[in-house]
């Protein structure tokens, strides 16, 4: 849709593929403008199979591959129940009614966990278009490589963070959805205890000024250090002690993989993707959405357990490159790509 990105730059021109890009913000006004322009590639290049990721993505993709007079279109489902926790009345409607277009048209849909899975057939989706295909990584790349430990008392050094101090991390876009004004709550009587701990927060959005007032409402500003949006975060996650992911809602948190990656242990909710890759206690830790009293016992018994919790963070690592590193998932999304283009 655009040339940037926020997660990792393409760099297709680097690998010499061919690609065009629409050039478009997804605004109203371009809207329309955006499914012409994908039509005529479309019709142009002769594409037979239409594979597009995310909600309005998609839905551009399958109004310009009927207007294409296409019918081989892969849908990618990024979302579990996102529409229902931020739209309502006749707007949810709106949106469900254009999923469900969406959903009828594609000739497969991807989802990435059980929990979508599972979702889409309470939709009435046709249970033999669902294919899960979970995410893929490349673990080879220094993005999920450990850091060594004198790497990571460099990086605390820098932070100013002290030899005694247990370091939590929280790395996510602030938002409502996140759980991070519980996790603000969480901390505040987690500190009562172990005075010497830091909250270190990273990212920004809509409710970054909020939780900026509830640290101080709850006198807790002196323990909690705000970095902002970080365009890479494994130094900063290499030097905290665990990571703490209390979101309400997720397709597949990246946070989830890259903390385990770098041998972190994690404690993350009950979310979609999660409760497939995360086996409690094992090689992660699971929590119930909103039951403060349960992290922060979470939290407490890692604190008071480090030996056991850098086991789980160890066997993180190990679960997540033996099952979703890229040489084991590509081959299972060609082979789709071969059935949809014979089907």
């Amino acid at each position: 849709m655009t040339r940037q990105s926020n997660i990792k730059e393409p760099n297709l021109e680097t690998y010499g593929i061919p690609h065009y890009c629409l050039d478009t913000n997804l605004t109203k006004a371009d809207f329309f403008k955006t499914i012409l322009r994908l039509y005529r590639i479309i019709k142009n290049e002769k594409i037979d199979i239409i594979h597009s990721h995310h909600y309005y993505e998609s839905l551009i993709a399958v109004l310009a591959a009927r207007l294409a007079g296409k019918k081989k279109v892969i849908v990618s489902r990024h979302y579990d129940n996102e529409l229902f926790l931020t739209t309502k009345g006749f707007k949810l409607k709106i949106y469900l009614y254009l999923e469900k277009l969406v959903n009828n048209y594609a000739s497969v849909i991807i989802a990435p966990s059980n929990a979508i899975v599972n979702l889409l057939i309470k939709q009435n989706v046709n249970a033999a278009k669902i294919v899960r295909i979970p995410y893929a990584f490349d673990f080879a790349s220094d993005r999920y490589k450990p850091l060594r430990a004198e790497d990571r008392e460099a990086i605390r050094n820098k932070l100013k963070i002290e030899r005694n101090q247990f370091v939590v991390g929280n790395f996510a876009r602030h938002h409502k959805i996140k759980g991070q004004d519980l996790l603000l709550r969480t901390f505040a009587e987690f500190v009562k205890t172990y005075e010497e701990s830091l909250l270190i927060m990273v990212g920004d959005g809509p409710f970054h000024q909020q939780l900026v007032r509830l640290a101080i409402e709850l006198n807790i500003e002196r323990y909690v250090l705000f970095l902002g949006w970080q365009r890479d975060i494994r130094s900063i996650m290499a030097g905290v002690d665990v990571v703490i992911h209390p979101t309400h809602q997720e397709a597949f948190p990246q946070i989830m993989i890259e903390s385990m990656a770098l041998e972190k242990p994690l404690l993350i909710t009950r979310v979609s993707g999660a409760t497939d890759i995360v086996v409690n206690d094992e090689n992660g830790f699971l929590l119930s959405i909103d039951n403060t009293k349960e992290w922060l016992s979470a939290l407490q018994r890692i604190r008071q357990l480090p030996h056991h919790a850098n086991k789980v963070g160890r066997n993180g690592r190990i679960s997540v490159t033996n099952s979703l590193s890229l040489d084991k998932i590509i081959p299972i999304v060609e082979d789709l790509y071969t059935r949809v283009a014979n089907g």
